[in-house]
C-alpha cells in the first residue's frame, strides 16, 4: 500500500514523496524497511530515493 501511495504521488507530479502518521510502534520498522525518516513526534515521510526504490520493486514498469 505504501508503494501505492508513493505511485500515485509520482503520477500527480511530487516524485514518489509521501507523508503520514504511523503506530508509533512501527516507527522504527519503517524506518529500517521502507527508508521513512521521522519528521516530527507524529508524521514521517518516505522522500524520492526511496520511494523510487519501492516503485522499482512494486511497479517495474514505471518510468522515473
Amino acid at each position: 500500500m505504501t508503494a501505492y501511495g508513493c505511485k500515485l504521488s509520482q503520477e500527480s507530479g511530487f516524485n514518489g514523496v509521501i507523508a503520514f502518521e504511523p503506530k508509533t510502534s512501527l516507527i522504527t520498522h519503517y524506518q529500517k524497511t521502507l527508508g521513512a525518516v521521522l519528521l516530527s513526534e507524529r508524521r514521517m515521510a518516505i522522500f524520492e530515493k526511496d520511494a523510487q526504490i519501492l516503485l522499482d520493486k512494486y511497479f517495474p514498469e514505471t518510468e522515473a
